[in-house]
């Protein structure tokens, strides 16, 4: 383990929470009448009222600071004593509302990116903010989550630990952390005394539109509202295009998606949870935690969590944090004690994913850093300006770079963000990975299904997206295999079929000719060099293929011994024969040679051969596989 990456050991209270209860009963069970200071609250249960209790029953100043717009939106919905703080609310407002009497205690909700506005604001107020407010930091797994892409989440840390007052919660806390600052904090697990574990049907396919297809259009045809999660704008769009859902669908995305979307044609698009709702109703990642979605009891959804990683990787959904927070966005308990209908994950996976383990990270990272302390070692010796900037300059570039808060110190969440990444990555390799993710998060009961289908319409799209002949080559021999095999098992599986589909992709039609005719060996003997595997594959066509048994028995069977035959006949019935099996050979009147001993007669047109016996020199492969020669015994009618 990196020296600078250790995991903080907190101490650890347990609290219970009965059926029924909130998160203030489970805290008030271990003496504490609000959330704590220095504490990190693992829920355990989403929408137990962590953001509830620090809005509407605890008697103090707070400052909520939210991952995403749409959770602001609805937790300061027609609520003026509380202050929704993200793009286009000023610092000024916020002086505004500081300074408004009749709000006894003042609530501020607000986005990573706008928190330095309540701090601007306290400065021209000369209020000292880390004294008067308790800050609480929601959904606090975002910080490791989204710091890879969203680097600005991270900016309030080093405020919020100057805060005399402050916490952090969520119901997927993704422990341990590794930020020395945690070092006095203590971490309050929440442990419910009944049964929490939801139903979950995981569905493992390589035919993924197909399937998609099938439960979106057939399995929830009597469906009132279905609740798609799906983490890329472009596939949303295009799998409503597909699905012809267009009427029928409502997007729920960022604002810049939303702009992109309504280019594109689309109306039903917005950046806000809103009623009316859709039959298909998609959400990208900024709707999957903190949200607050109510529900008539005629409205019980179904719930359907996509992963396409052929399409767009960063889909994927992490079972311990992504999949407990979607569930959890559905409040209303309906009469049967349930918030939807059914859940169900529908993923491909993708065995060729290149992922890193732990150990080959710390490794990559300590490499990173050797660079970067290197950096700084040069810049604390150097004197001209000049010199400087230049070495600045290669500071910014290098790899560690993204590791480094504006500050100029090490960011634990942001390298907890790749180890994190790693870790989701590594589910997505197998099914039964992503089966075993799912089990241990002691939050799901699996009902693990695979729906296969050889030759799989995602598993063509990654062959396609091949970058080099070697690795198109690669790909398709596996499937070939196994469609062979499949073959094999079953005389009535449709292979030609299949084999065309293949032979659509780039370079399919010299891949699949190669395998059928030479198999593997030569793709490996070839180290899959393109030009030497057409080279072998002609020279099969021509040399290999003439002298086939097929060909042979097709030859003995139309050209008799011991009698005249006319040269010209017998070229013209060679070039059929050879046409007939792809033989690229040109045919001239002595080529029957090859096959016979004969004597050719010029005494008068047309000049003829009379065909002898068969030519002892060809060979032919017996039943079990072995080479012996072909005899005239062989061809010859007894």
């Amino acid at each position: 383990m990196l020296n600078f990456l250790r995991p903080i050991i907190l101490k650890l209270t347990v609290a219970v929470l009965l059926k029924g209860q909130r998160l203030m009963d489970a805290l008030c069970s271990i003496g504490e009448t609000a959330i704590p200071t220095d504490s990190i609250i693992d829920k355990t249960e989403t929408g137990i009222g962590a953001t509830y209790s620090e809005l509407y029953l605890t008697k103090r100043h707070s400052i909520i600071i939210e991952p995403t717009v749409p959770v602001i939106r609805d937790k300061t919905w027609n609520e003026d004593k509380f202050l929704a703080v993200y793009e286009g609310c000023t610092w000024k407002n916020i002086v505004t509302y500081l300074e408004r009497s009749g709000i006894t205690y003042k609530k501020l909700i607000t986005t990573p990116e706008s928190f330095w506005k309540i701090k601007k604001a306290c400065g021209e107020l000369n209020i000292n903010m880390y004294e008067f407010f308790f800050c609480l930091y929601d959904e606090c797994e975002k910080l490791t989550q989204d710091s890879g892409y969203r680097k600005k989440i991270t900016q309030p840390i080093t405020d919020f630990f100057l805060f005399k007052y402050k916490a952090m919660v969520s119901a997927t806390p993704l422990l341990p952390v590794y930020e020395p600052r945690f070092k006095d904090f203590r971490l309050i697990k929440i442990k419910p005394q009944y049964d929490y574990k939801k139903k979950l049907t995981l569905i493992i396919t390589n035919n993924y539109e197909g399937t998609v297809r099938n439960i979106l259009l057939n399995n929830y045809a009597e469906s009132r509202h279905v609740f798609i999660f799906y983490n890329t704008t472009d596939g949303v769009d295009a799998l409503i295009n597909s699905l012809g859902i267009t009427k029928e669908s409502k997007v729920f995305c960022s604002y810049d998606s939303m702009k992109k979307l309504k280019k594109r044609g689309s109306t039903n698009v917005c950046d806000n949870f809103c009623h009316p709702l859709a039959k298909y109703n998609f959400f990208t990642c900024r709707f999957y935690s903190a949200l607050d979605i109510w529900l008539r009891e005629d409205e019980k959804p179904d719930v359907v969590l996509l992963t396409n990683l052929y399409q767009a990787e960063h889909s994927m959904i992490d079972p311990y944090t992504e999949a407990i927070q979607i569930q959890g966005r559905f409040r209303q308990v309906f009469d049967d004690g349930t918030r939807y209908k059914s859940l169900i994950h529908i993923t491909n996976i993708r065995n060729t994913l290149v992922v890193k383990s732990d150990e080959e990270l710390e490794i990559e990272i300590q490499e990173f850093l050797k660079t970067h302390e290197s950096l700084k070692d040069r810049l604390q010796k150097a004197t001209a300006d000049t010199q400087r900037n230049a070495i600045l300059q290669e500071m910014g570039a290098v790899h560690f770079a993204e590791f480094i808060d504006e500050n100029g110190d090490i960011d634990y969440f942001a390298i907890r963000n790749r180890y994190n990444r790693e870790r989701v990555r590594r589910l997505y390799l197998s099914g039964e990975a992503l089966r075993l993710g799912y089990e241990e998060t002691g939050y799901f009961n699996i009902d693990y299904q695979t729906i296969f289908q050889p030759g799989g319409e995602d598993e063509r799209f990654e062959i396609r997206q091949a970058s080099t002949f070697a690795k198109r080559c690669k790909l398709m021999i596996e499937k070939l295999e196994e469609l062979y095999g499949q073959k094999q098992k079953d005389c009535s599986f449709d292979l030609d079929t299949f084999l065309l589909l293949l032979k659509e992709i780039k370079d399919g039609e010299l891949i699949v000719e190669a395998f059928k005719k030479l198999g593997k060996e030569v793709f490996e003997k070839s180290k899959y060099n393109r030009a030497d595997i057409k080279k072998a594959l002609k020279k099969y066509n021509t040399e290999t293929m003439r002298f086939s048994p097929e060909v042979l028995q097709e030859i003995q069977q139309i050209f008799p011994l011991n009698e005249k035959l006319q040269q010209d006949k017998i070229q013209e019935s060679l070039e059929t024969i050879y046409k007939r099996y792809a033989i690229e050979y040109s045919v001239k009147k002595n080529t029957i040679e090859d096959y016979y001993k004969a004597s050719p007669s010029y005494s008068k047109i047309p000049y003829t051969y009379t065909l002898k016996e068969w030519n002892p020199k060809l060979v032919r492969k017996s039943d079990n596989g072995d080479i012996e020669p072909i005899s005239t015994e062989i061809f010859t009618d007894e």
